[in-house]
This record gives C-alpha cells, sequence and structure tokens, in this order.
C-alpha cells in the first residue's frame, strides 16, 4: 500500500515537472512577438512600473540616464521619474 503510494505520488510529481519544462519550451519566458497585418512583427516593452507588456506605439516613451524606458501611462511615468531622481539625489549625496 504504502508502495503504492510512493508511485502515484513520484508519477504526479514527474508530470508536475515535465509539464513545467513543456511550457517554458513552448510558452517562453519573454512576452511572445505578434504579427500586424503588414506580415511585420511587433515588438512588446515591458513598463518597469507597473509590469505590464505593451507595443511601443501605445506607450510613453522616456529616457533617463541614456536607457529608453516604456510606460503604460502617464502615471506610471511620474512614479519611475520621482523614484529615479529620488535614487540619483541619494547617490549624490553618499
Amino acid at each position: 500500500m504504502v508502495f503504492r503510494i510512493l508511485l502515484l505520488l513520484l508519477i504526479v510529481c514527474m508530470a508536475f515537472f515535465v509539464t513545467r519544462l513543456l511550457l517554458r519550451i513552448f510558452m517562453g519566458t519573454k512576452p511572445r512577438l505578434t504579427c500586424r497585418e503588414d506580415g511585420s512583427n511587433l515588438s512588446l516593452h515591458k513598463d518597469p512600473v507597473c509590469g505590464v507588456y505593451l507595443p511601443e506605439s501605445d506607450s510613453v516613451v522616456e529616457i533617463h540616464g541614456g536607457k529608453t524606458y516604456y510606460f503604460c501611462s502617464q502615471t506610471c511615468a511620474e512614479k519611475f521619474r520621482n523614484g529615479f531622481e529620488h535614487k540619483t539625489k541619494t547617490m549624490e549625496e553618499t
């Protein structure tokens, strides 16, 4: 009886890990690229504040410290800007 329970537990664990591995392989860790009507690819950018993925055409674009950031809204951009300014002031003080 104990052997059957252990065997069942082992099978369930193996099924879980195989399923997770297959999802990582086929789904990937990055968002999938969708195809536009003209056949070109649409690249998605992650909002660093709320984590939403959005296309460049729908995003608020700002450059901080020589790096380009993409935001879903002006509110997220302002939150990031306030945090960025706070971090740079803290770094200058030390």
